[in-house]
């Protein structure tokens, strides 16, 4: 039976891992003393573009991931972080997700092509309320003038 157990652990730590691997985001778990635990390419990927320091375990100490750090020895009670981090002209989300046992979770996600189809959509409604106000503006002069000389 314990055998078993163990078959089925294993079973579902490998689907958890492939899981990961082939994830859309970029994942890395931390151990409690804040060192890397594991990661998937795409944290790495992301990583890399964000600092060019080839040692993973220094990331804590990037400037980029100061807020990590900070959050995670910081004794708030909370167990969930986010912020942007800009750099490179790229934008990228970074969550964390601190467990009970001061283990932590971060996962990356580049968010570039959002933020600039958002300040797009920003630029185009101010240029389209910009122009509808000027046709607007010269209407209500135009009737103002009229109803003075008609009346």
């Amino acid at each position: 039976m314990l055998k078993n157990s163990g078959l089925r652990f294993s079973s579902e730590r490998e689907k958890l891992l492939q899981h990961i691997f082939i994830s859309a985001e970029g994942i890395c778990f931390f151990n409690p003393d804040q060192s890397v635990a594991f990661y998937n390419g795409l944290f790495l990927l992301y990583r890399n573009t964000i600092s060019k320091d080839p040692d993973i375990n220094h990331i804590l100490t990037l400037e980029a991931f100061r807020p990590v750090l900070e959050f995670v020895i910081s004794a708030t009670g909370e167990n969930y972080y986010e912020y942007t981090i800009k750099t490179s002209g790229r934008d990228f989300l970074l969550r964390l997700n601190r467990f009970e046992d001061c283990s932590f979770e971060t996962v990356l996600n580049d968010i570039s092509i959002q933020e600039k189809t958002r300040k797009i959509k920003r630029e185009m409604t101010g240029n389209i309320a910009h122009e509808l106000r000027t046709p607007v503006t010269s209407i209500r002069g135009f009737w103002k003038q009229f109803l003075i000389h008609h009346l």
